[in-house]
């Protein structure tokens, strides 16, 4: 349940479609803001399937299903059967919205030795956009914030019209809420209405259904 120091954002057309959820606080509720580095406010929204980073140097299974990565720009977990992450969470203030122009999609260097590697081709003529999950907008304010969202960690095959629709409305709606001084934290994430999927690219890359 949302507490009293969170507020709710109004809903815009078609949102229920998107598995995304959105808190803005103002800088004086958040409890020992300086003890947070940049790497934990990326994931004060919690770690909802309890994803692990054991790798396979460690002599331990590796937790290929829900894989954590952490980054000072964002966090996820990866799902190395579907081939996308199954959330993705980050902390969005003015800071972090810049000028810095688009960079490249790149295979994550960071999974494990025994992942498949989705690379930008595995999209190539699928009829899906390399869907980011944390925007690329959103993290402008220097060339390494802005190339970590550009990792194919944080891709997820979406359909043109809702990428560039109502899932960049509310990108959007959000930086807007950044400039006039709120900070926000977000997490996003895709799923399944039915078993089985459709898989796209040599490494065979699910799309979900939402």
């Amino acid at each position: 349940m949302m507490t009293s120091r969170f507020r709710s954002l109004p809903v815009l057309p078609l949102l229920p479609l998107l598995a995304l959820s959105l808190l803005s606080v103002s800088a004086a509720s958040l409890p020992a803001r300086a003890d947070m580095t940049n790497t934990s406010l990326q994931m004060a929204t919690g770690n909802p399937d309890k994803a692990t980073s054991t790798t396979e140097t460690t002599g331990l299974r590796v937790n290929r299903d829900h894989f954590l990565i952490r980054r000072r720009q964002l966090a996820l977990s990866y799902n190395d059967t579907l081939r996308f992450p199954n959330w993705v969470s980050w902390h969005l203030s003015r800071s972090d919205i810049g000028t810095v122009e688009r960079g490249k999609f790149q295979p994550d260097p960071s999974l494990p030795p025994s992942f498949t590697l989705v690379t930008p081709g595995d999209y190539s003529g699928s009829g899906y956009d390399r869907g980011h999950n944390c925007p690329s907008k959103d993290r402008t304010a220097t060339r390494a914030d802005n190339d970590a969202v550009f990792l194919m960690t944080n891709m997820t095959p979406q359909a043109h019209g809702m990428n560039a629709g109502p899932w960049e409305g509310l990108e959007s709606y959000s930086r807007d809420l950044a400039y006039a001084g709120n900070e926000l934290f977000i997490l996003a994430g895709h799923g399944f209405s039915k078993p089985g999927y459709k898989t796209i690219g040599r490494a065979k890359v699910a799309v979900p259904d939402f």
